[in-house]
């Protein structure tokens, strides 16, 4: 048990070192030992739960995920487009209220260049959209006018930009405006989509 500890102890210092680092200098500058540093872990610690930085930085986006995917059991409460537009809304909630409470990871979600987490992010959405909206489609003996993935990629598609549009622009608008809006467009291109 204690060593379960000393190993979730050692990788949340990693973690939060790569978050802290990430504040002020590109993934790409940073190095294994500057995350030991500021993480106050041996190299060897490094090594025992990492194979390199990228495989930390995995492991930070996986965390980051988990925490954007968690939806309160409401779900099955709901009709189906309701549950779809709790997700996608949800999805985005979620990010905005991450990126907004960790100022410093904004890099790690800006759509700039070739963000990982942000084509992570995009599959797993988009996979679990697919997912209900096949459900649906096998449950009703009902038909979209569009394919299933062609309705995710869509949505997550304007999401992934709205998010963008955050972190370009978190000084010209809040977090509760952003929220706002944000539904109005995901719920309008919902009921056009499904229609």
């Amino acid at each position: 048990m204690k060593s379960d500890s000393r190993i979730f102890k050692s990788k949340t210092a990693l973690k939060k070192a790569l978050v802290i680092l990430l504040a002020n200098q590109p993934f790409n500058e940073i190095t294994v030992q500057d995350i030991c540093h500021t993480a106050n872990v041996t190299r060897v610690t490094f090594y025992a739960h990492y194979h390199d930085k990228e495989s930390l930085m995995h492991d930070l986006i996986e965390d980051s995920l988990n925490d954007i995917f968690s939806f309160g059991k409401e779900l099955n409460s709901l009709s189906f487009k309701e549950q779809i537009s709790y997700i996608v809304t949800m999805i985005f909630s979620n990010t905005i209220d991450k990126i907004a409470q960790y100022k410093s990871i904004e890099k790690i979600f800006d759509c700039q260049g070739d963000s990982l987490i942000v084509h992570m992010l995009q599959l797993t959405a988009m996979n679990k959209i697919v997912k209900n909206l096949d459900a649906f489609l096998i449950k009703s003996n009902e038909e979209f006018a569009y394919h299933s993935s062609l309705i995710a990629s869509y949505l997550m598609g304007g999401v992934t930009e709205m998010i963008h549009y955050y972190i370009v622009n978190h000084d010209k608008i809040s977090v509760d405006e952003l929220r706002k809006y944000g539904a109005l467009i995901i719920n309008r291109s919902l009921k056009a989509l499904l229609s």
